[in-house]
């Protein structure tokens, strides 16, 4: 089975410090509320009728809305909502149907959409807390206002890109409190990530073998710690490295670790960027029963689906022309696994292949498909 590895690192951290609250569950009538609300403003999204989604946006960001680019959906779905405030604001995740372009890749994608609703006069109304929207890992960027003149203000010189790297304005904002850890098989042991940036910062860590690695939380706003375990399992290594990405920097963090009697093998390469995940998932826990399909025109065959990680994984696939791809569910909890079933329509190439996207970690999964 082949595996890519992308990175949506706004879509990812939604998901990652989002996890199930059983003791949040919110009263039926309000949530059926804000699920139809919800579904009209993303269908007015689909249809392109702007002016009447404009009727579900609160008064305070009516302006906002109407100045930002609006995007046409092909189609939707609620994935999960939160709720707090007693229940009136929600956190909204929606898979939307779009088109999306990557370098040496393409294709439609359900695409999780973060929005924020809350409740007015005893409706639900899509808002965008605009005080947020400044705020960068390395403090608020500040907009100069206009001239008191009238005159049109003059475009800054940006600073060059030296000063952009330097490890004074950028680097060097995640500290750890130990560079290195010693365990025994079985063993676990716990070191400390600390965000000293004005801003969030996001960490992402490589899945290393012989370990099993629980950080506490993916997402660090300023001054925030995070508590990762380490737990050294059957076969770990004698000397390896667990290598942590920090985003958006981009640089490494590296821990060594030793294991008292662990196998002899020389510690992995470091990996590239691109198979680093920004969420508190370990990769390869969404498993296929198979990695290939062979079907007639016409024909339809299924998958399953399972998730073996700890918490809730979701499930988007891109369109590939002559298939049609109709899934039991989209949403996975901790053990559950999904039937996809997959028809070979009229036209359907002969050799192809579906991918499907998974939420938080962004790992997509491939099956090869042949048909008569």
């Amino acid at each position: 089975m082949t595996r890519l590895f992308t990175l949506f690192p706004l879509a990812a951290a939604l998901f990652a410090q989002n996890g199930a609250d059983p003791f949040n569950k919110p009263p039926a009538d309000v949530d059926k509320a804000l699920r139809e609300r919800i579904t009209e403003f993303y269908q007015d999204h689909v249809t392109g009728e702007f002016r009447k989604a404009e009727q579900l946006v609160a008064e305070d960001t009516q302006d906002f809305f109407y100045n930002t680019n609006k995007p046409r959906y092909d189609s939707f779905e609620i994935a999960r909502i939160d709720y707090s405030d007693n229940f009136t604001r929600a956190r909204a995740s929606v898979l939307c149907e779009q088109n999306v372009l990557m370098p040496g890749f393409g294709g439609k994608f359900k695409v999780p959409t973060p929005s924020t609703w809350k409740l007015e006069n005893g409706k639900w109304f899509w808002y965008v807390d605009q005080s947020t929207l400044n705020v960068t890992p390395f403090g608020i960027m500040k907009v100069s206002p206009p001239p008191a003149d009238g005159t049109k203000a003059q475009a800054s010189t940006p600073p060059p890109i030296t000063s952009l790297t330097s490890a004074d304005f950028a680097l060097g904002k995640i500290k750890v409190d130990k560079d290195s850890l010693a365990l025994k098989a079985g063993e676990s042991g716990q070191f400390t990530l600390a965000n000293t940036a004005p801003g969030l910062m996001t960490v992402a860590w490589i899945n290393t073998p012989g370990f099993e690695v629980t950080p506490d939380r993916a997402d660090l706003k300023a001054g925030e710690k995070a508590t990762v375990t380490v737990k050294a399992l059957a076969g770990a290594p004698q000397a390896s490295a667990l290598r942590f990405q920090v985003m958006p920097t981009g640089e490494q963090v590296a821990v060594d670790i030793t294991v008292e009697n662990g196998t002899k093998a020389a510690a992995p390469a470091p990996l590239p960027a691109a198979s680093l995940v920004p969420a508190v998932f370990p990769l390869d826990t969404i498993k296929v029963d198979k990695d290939s399909v062979k079907l007639k025109t016409g024909e339809s065959g299924q998958l399953i689906i399972a998730n073996t990680g700890p918490g809730v994984m979701i499930i988007a696939w891109v369109k590939s022309p002559g298939f049609e791809v109709i899934p039991e569910r989209v949403e996975l909890k901790a053990g559950e696994k999904t039937i996809l079933v997959v028809k070979a329509l009229a036209g359907a190439p002969k050799a192809s292949t579906l991918r499907f996207q998974v939420m938080p970690t962004m790992e997509q999964v491939a099956v090869k498909t042949a048909v008569e």
